[in-house]
């Protein structure tokens, strides 16, 4: 049983409070709202500012966040609403029989759904992708909407600290459409499609087709290849739109797809984590005044900020826990803390 929760100042920064309640082990990994939870001892300020964007980056982009999808059928549980782990990545890629490169999702055991989609062929014919017809029928509806007279093109700026896109506006004129106006601004319009390049490979060629595809939030991406001006690649797929004849349409699955996943790894998140769930599980267990310790205030600088990273334990030195884990079911989490002995005798 855990020793009383009193409050006072928070067990990770100096904070007196507000305080608001901490999972023990990230609610993301399965925990839930009533137990294991830490109370009155972790500020508001680390809970939410800190540790959620921590916690969300390394359940969805990290190496962990590849093992939850394969082994983790619900993620977070908000009341009756089925929650499955999200994975992020900056593509998430499947090749279709015919040789395309087509944007999907990975859900679990790594199942890929093919999400709707128009892959250009050439600026005269099209690729028509997706594992849910009705799903397609609804993103063709949305692009003949937004493909109207006019239209907002919206890509990211890469600024330190900063969000700000950049926007272009095109008009329709006759059989095409052409640009009115490019400006930069920190806030994104109501109506617009989503703008991404891609890369030639360093042989200068494109690894993909320009594709046209809806993702899973409803929001519409074009992913263009660089040697298709914006404005023709909108007006190819606005033909395309009106002519789609869409009873003509058939469900399109892949069996034993290859997927290609590319994303980024920030390489003290894990660390970072897995530490402060240790911590949490000494505050639960043993009290605040334990983790109070000077001894911890290494450790807890190095979770709030990162700017020392936490030493992941070799493979030999893991070697002789690994048996504590071996009979554990597929539905469960383990977690070990083990005791060091410390420079200060303790």
């Amino acid at each position: 049983m855990p020793k009383d929760q009193i409050e006072g100042k928070c067990i990770y920064c100096p904070s007196n409070g507000p305080f608001s309640a901490e999972h023990m082990v990230p609610a993301g990994l399965g925990a839930d709202d009533k137990r294991f939870m830490l109370r009155n001892i972790v500020c508001k300020v680390c809970n939410t500012t800190i540790f959620s964007p921590l916690e969300l980056e390394f359940l969805r982009s990290s190496p962990t966040a590849i093992g939850r999808i394969f082994m983790q059928a619900e993620g977070r549980k908000r009341g009756s609403k089925k929650n499955p782990p999200k994975f992020d990545a900056k593509t998430k890629v499947v090749i279709t029989p015919e040789g395309y490169t087509a944007e999907a999702e990975i859900g679990f055991k790594g199942k890929a759904t093919l999400l709707p989609q128009l892959i250009l062929v050439d600026e005269h014919k099209c690729s028509v992708s997706g594992s849910d017809k009705d799903g397609f029928a609804a993103f063709i509806s949305q692009a003949q909407e937004l493909l109207g007279s006019s239209i907002a093109c919206v890509s990211k700026i890469t600024e330190i600290g900063r969000r700000k896109f950049q926007i272009t506006t095109f008009g329709w004129a006759e059989c095409g459409y052409v640009t009115r106006e490019r400006s930069e601004a920190d806030e994104l319009p109501d109506v617009r499609i989503w703008h991404s390049p891609i890369e030639p490979d360093a042989n200068g060629k494109f690894p993909s087709n320009t594709r046209l595809f809806r993702r899973p939030d409803n929001q519409i991406v074009l992913r263009l290849r660089n040697d298709l001006p914006l404005d023709r690649a909108l007006t190819a797929f606005r033909k395309v739109v009106e002519q789609l004849d869409l009873t003509a349409i058939q469900k399109s699955d892949i069996q034993n797809p290859l997927i290609s996943l590319n994303f980024s790894v920030q390489l003290d998140v894990t660390g970072r984590v897995l530490a402060k769930t240790g911590l949490n599980m000494l505050a639960y267990l043993l009290g605040a005044d334990y983790v109070g310790h000077p001894q911890f205030q290494e450790i807890k600088k190095a979770i709030r900020t990162g700017e020392a990273l936490v030493p992941p334990h070799t493979e030999e030195a893991k070697a002789p826990f690994k048996w504590f884990f071996s009979g554990l079911p597929d539905t469960h989490h383990g977690f070990l803390l083990s005791a060091h002995p410390s420079s200060a005798g303790t």
